[in-house]
């Protein structure tokens, strides 16, 4: 993380699934590059959505992550079991707060962000996106609500296999 930032990288992206924020909040620390400069994101897992549990991943994300803010938190994954406005409840507190800039989903279809938009200010939607698997239905609802969208894919050959005829 460290070198990283020492060449040039800017925008970090973890989560708490990947059990990595203190190690990404001791690699900032020790960059010397001012966090003002860095545009930290990290994400919530499902089964912490309940506004309690919520607020408490966060706090703990901040704490790793030895940051008083987080430029972008996002809800990693829909959660069927809480319903998303009491989430984005949550997530509007910890705006208000001022320990979150802006809140996102991650890996959410068309149908729930549009749900999602209906209760709070979504700053993007993070999905796997790529030549061979589109989504034009997200990037349309983006383009008419006026927000991003974020590619991400699970493999930099997006799983295509070359085929010999």
């Amino acid at each position: 993380m460290r070198d990283a930032l020492e060449i040039g990288y800017r925008q970090i992206d973890t989560a708490r699934a990947y059990e990595n924020e203190q190690e990404v909040g001791a690699g900032i620390a020790s960059s010397g590059v001012d966090r003002s400069e860095i545009f930290l994101t990290t994400k919530i897992f499902p089964g912490e959505f309940e506004p309690e549990a919520f607020r408490a991943a966060a706090e703990e994300s901040l704490r790793a992550l030895r940051t008083d803010y987080l430029d972008l938190l996002l809800l990693h994954w829909p959660d069927p079991e809480v319903p998303i406005e009491r989430t984005l409840g949550a997530m509007m507190e910890l705006q208000e707060a001022g320990k979150i800039r802006r809140l996102g989903l991650s890996n959410y279809p068309a149908e729930m962000l549009a749900e999602a938009l209906e209760h709070a200010p979504v700053f993007c939607d993070q999905v796997e996106y790529h030549p061979f698997l589109g989504q034009d239905r997200l990037v349309e609802l983006a383009r008419e609500r006026d927000l991003l969208i974020t590619a991400y894919s699970r493999s930099p050959t997006a799983r295509c296999r070359a085929t010999r005829s």
